[in-house]
């Protein structure tokens, strides 16, 4: 049998949160009132996404630590919103995930 994934039905949950949360973003982006909420949402989405990777055991290293720290940055940006940057970062980290599970470790000499 070959190795179970990391990400299952939780993956997809995630998803799902993660795309309306970018489109409620968009909305709150464009009314001047409600601009405050997607930067709190982003801080916060991105914190249970860093959550989730943790206890699927996923490590955020190297560039998947990139793309939170860049989609961090694009939400803190006025309008910056508007970019689904938290579906892009949830995607993208399973994309490396899934790459770096199908590429064999390289063995080391002794």
């Amino acid at each position: 049998m070959g190795k179970k994934s990391k990400f299952g039905v939780g993956f997809y949950i995630m998803l799902v949160f993660a795309i309306i949360k970018d489109i409620s973003d968009v909305f709150f982006s464009f009314t001047v009132i409600l601009a405050w909420i997607p930067p709190i949402t982003g801080i916060i989405m991105n914190i249970i996404i860093g959550s989730y990777f943790f206890f699927v055991g996923v490590s955020l290293n190297g560039r998947k630590l990139a793309t939170f720290g860049a989609s961090f940055i694009i939400e803190m940006i006025p309008f910056g919103g508007i970019l689904p940057m938290t579906t892009i970062n949830l995607v993208a980290i399973r994309m490396m995930e899934n790459v770096s599970e199908k590429i064999p470790a390289v063995p080391t000499s002794k």
